[in-house]
């Protein structure tokens, strides 16, 4: 006795197309092999620069990438003044420049110029630090790097109070960057 949907010649139909366990229309399972004039659908590369399916990585705008870029310059500069005042803390004609650099700043106890330095240092390593997280954070689009980065701009201002080259050069670097991830045109960047 055979039901309606079996021929008893022919036995159990395979599911076609559209059924459950397939894959896709015409692509085998695993272990059966394929039919007939298979082929195989095109592999094509993924870039590095390209977001991988389901991933929201984007590649920043250009405007990120300078601000990056600039940052890191900044970077850079803190991290050739901490060298610096390493050496000065080494070197005896760095601790009497830094020495003198003291008493005209109307600090003469010479006992505070170890500590001082050695306290300068770790900001500026700190500082070093917080310029590369900054940097990277803001070229993954972060936006809290974005804020705290303009925060640190504004407050930098302050050094123009006791202006010098380098520091200026710094604030420059860092106030453009900041310019740049505020522009409208990459305002969506950060916004995912």
């Amino acid at each position: 006795m055979s039901t309606p949907e079996q021929d008893p010649a022919t036995g159990p139909q395979p599911p076609g197309p559209g059924h459950y366990g397939e894959i896709s229309p015409g692509v085998p399972r695993y272990g059966q092999y394929a039919p007939q004039g298979y082929q195989a659908p095109d592999a094509t590369p993924v870039s590095p620069s390209a977001p991988l399916p389901g991933s929201t990585r984007q590649t920043p705008p250009r405007q990120v990438e300078i601000a990056f870029r600039l940052i890191l310059a900044a970077a850079v500069i803190e991290a050739l003044l901490v060298i610096l005042g390493g050496l000065a803390l080494i070197t005896p004609a760095g601790q009497s420049t830094a020495g003198q650099m003291l008493r005209n700043a109307g600090i003469t106890d010479d006992s505070l110029l170890q500590p001082l330095l050695v306290t300068a240092m770790v900001i500026g390593v700190v500082s070093v630090g917080i310029y590369v997280l900054l940097a990277y954070q803001i070229r993954r689009g972060r936006n809290w790097a974005r804020i705290t980065g303009a925060v640190l701009a504004a407050v930098s201002l302050l050094s123009l109070l006791q202006p010098d080259l380098v520091t200026a050069v710094q604030m420059v670097l860092g106030i453009v960057a900041i310019i740049l991830v505020f522009l409208p045109a990459v305002r969506i960047y950060f916004r995912r």
